[in-house]
């Protein structure tokens, strides 16, 4: 989840743990004091799946560290919206209209982030493993939305955040071995930043991931790049030439369109229905 604006000297999966933990902390004790009751199944399938979201990528960027560019890193998670409309499309023929434009925001992103190929075949291997993981977290982000019906949205992210912290410590240990020097000052400033900006961070994804369709939620993947890059250069303002303007718009504009794809899927429902009855 969020990084922090100061230098602690820790790994960043360490920083991810502690992040973690205080927002399942945060939260647990709110889903406390709003009791209901939750199915345990449900509850530990639906916490399996976020916390898969949530963790997935910093795990897969720490393997991949020197292996694998992080912008090429970027473009293959931005994946995730092709195979959420084309795992949607098995079920739902009109979902399949949204591929072209999901493949085009992939597309557009290429145009605009500047990106290396891997220079070994570890390198490939761990591109071919980021593909594996989009189409994961694209199924993830489908079973989401049909399980968060049954589990709160504050025990879902409260379970969510518990597994990711779990699998960023064990990936930390794993991956990112060797003596930190311990400061409490630090662990709560961590652990403050978890509360007062990755907690709102993850309600808001848990809330969307009930919320929105699949499609719409798997925008996300290409929306966040593109309107970080959009920011960047009005900051900056570099010399991208009319293919980066081009890779934006395409970028943001499959994006959106994939983000409204909620509404339009439910417009055309509500008349099939009405024309049904008539």
């Amino acid at each position: 989840m969020g990084q922090a604006v100061f230098p602690s000297g820790w790994p960043e999966l360490l920083r991810i743990c502690v992040h973690d933990g205080a927002v399942c902390l945060g939260l647990g004790a709110w889903a406390v004091t709003t009791w209901r009751p939750v199915h345990a199944r449900a509850l530990l399938e639906v916490g399996g799946w976020l916390g898969l979201l949530f963790a997935g990528p910093a795990l897969m960027a720490a393997g991949a560290g020197g292996h694998l560019g992080g912008s090429l890193e970027t473009l293959a998670l931005g994946l995730v919206a092709a195979f959420t409309v084309f795992l949607r499309g098995q079920r739902d023929d009109r979902a399949m209209g949204r591929l072209l434009p999901a493949v085009c925001a992939v597309a557009g992103l290429g145009l605009v982030v500047p990106f290396a190929w891997p220079g070994s075949a570890v390198g490939f291997g761990w591109l071919g493993a980021t593909v594996v993981a989009a189409c994961v977290y694209a199924f993830a982000g489908i079973r989401l939305h049909g399980l968060m019906r049954e589990v709160p949205v504050a025990w879902a992210a409260a379970a969510g955040a518990a597994i990711a912290a779990a699998l960023t410590g064990a990936g930390w240990i794993a991956l990112e071995p060797g003596r930190i020097a311990l400061d409490w000052r630090v662990a709560g400033f961590e652990a403050g930043w978890g509360l007062l900006v990755d907690l709102p961070l993850v309600l808001l994804t848990v809330w969307l991931a009930r919320e929105i369709e699949p499609v719409g939620f798997s925008s996300r993947w290409v929306l966040l790049p593109a309107v970080t890059l959009l920011g960047s250069i009005v900051a900056e303002r570099p010399e991208i030439g009319w293919t980066g303007w081009l890779g934006l718009g395409l970028a943001v504009g499959g994006g959106l369109f994939l983000c409204g794809s909620r509404f339009r899927e439910d417009e055309e429902g509500v008349e099939r229905s009405g024309e049904t009855n008539r």
